[in-house]
């Protein structure tokens, strides 16, 4: 997998984790240059291809405690991310992620292999199904 967010963020790689009633997500960032500016990443969970998010988590990486504006250019950064999954049916589920100006609200584009701009302002991992 690799997935550029805006002019930042290189999304590397990802594993995937449910247990103990949450669903867990490690993000292997690097950042593709110094960082001027702090973003939140979140972490949505959807049925089927739309509609709101059922569990998200919106956070700064590492649990509030590394902001991206800390990253040097090159770094690379590993963040867990954990979605409660409390009331959420069994069914398959898409699990979608992004990055965006808190401030604003503004989500960072995403570009694919060879720089294409994909149409959404966020990337679609997988899809896991809940027992």
């Amino acid at each position: 997998l690799s997935a550029r967010f805006g002019d930042a963020l290189q999304l590397v790689g990802y594993d995937l984790e449910v247990e103990d009633g949450a669903l867990d997500v490690t993000l292997h960032w690097q950042a593709i240059q110094r960082i001027e500016n702090s973003y939140k990443v979140f972490v949505h969970l959807n049925e089927g291809g739309g509609g709101p998010p059922i569990a998200q988590t919106d956070t700064v990486p590492r649990d509030w405690t590394y902001p991206t504006d800390w990253w040097e250019a090159q770094e690379f950064v590993t963040d867990e991310v954990t979605v409660p999954l409390k009331g959420v049916r069994p069914g398959t589920y898409a699990i979608w992620i992004g990055a965006y100006e808190p401030d604003s609200g503004q989500r960072l584009p995403v570009f694919g292999v060879g720089s294409e701009r994909r149409s959404e302002s966020r990337l679609h991992l997988t899809q896991i199904a809940l027992d």
